[in-house]
């Protein structure tokens, strides 16, 4: 189910639920006609809601906004694995053809069995001219998380890929929306 909202002095929402759908046990032997497979380690029953502002203040545009998701995770082999949420928030500003924006996202849970928090943020600015537009972007975070189990002692080792990315753009309109 997702519902947006209409845009309104700006303000606009969205929000969606999720339920877990992906594959029905029913006409298969030995099991209730009316209970959904569990997937170990899917989140499912997932919720979400997102928020916007954008304006045009004779000049200098302003765009904020938001989001949040929460859901569930299915069977997992930890019983007391928490419950994974989504966190994100951005801010932009332009004004004589600069923008300034910036971002920020937080996983709170990551993984049924690792249990991470994180964050990754960055933070760009273009200067548009003509039909250039140049900009410079950076961002910081953990980009990649993984589970691997050690053979030596049977003890799980867990890997954060935790990157600086620098990013450089020169891209030229060749017509309107090309």
């Amino acid at each position: 189910v997702l519902y947006f909202s209409p845009n309104f002095v700006g303000f606009s929402f969205a929000a969606s639920y999720t339920p877990d759908m992906s594959e029905d046990l029913r006409n298969k032997e030995g099991e209730a006609a009316t209970r959904w497979d569990d997937n170990n380690s899917q989140s499912s029953e997932n919720f979400s809601v997102a928020a916007q502002f954008a304006h045009d203040f004779n000049g200098f545009n302003l765009v904020a906004g938001g989001s949040g998701a929460w859901g569930q995770w299915e069977r997992s082999d930890n019983a007391e694995a928490d419950d994974p949420a989504w966190y994100n928030a951005y801010l932009q500003v332009a004004f004589s053809g600069f923008t300034l924006g910036g971002a920020f996202s937080y996983t709170d849970n990551y993984g049924t069995d690792t249990q991470m928090d994180y964050w990754v943020y960055g933070a760009g600015l273009t200067y548009n001219f003509d039909a250039w537009t140049v900009g410079v972007g950076w961002s910081h975070g953990v980009y990649g998380v993984e589970n691997s189990e050690d053979t030596a002692d049977g003890q799980n080792i867990i890997q954060a890929d935790e990157l600086d990315i620098i990013q450089a753009t020169a891209p030229y309109a060749l017509g309107p929306r090309i």
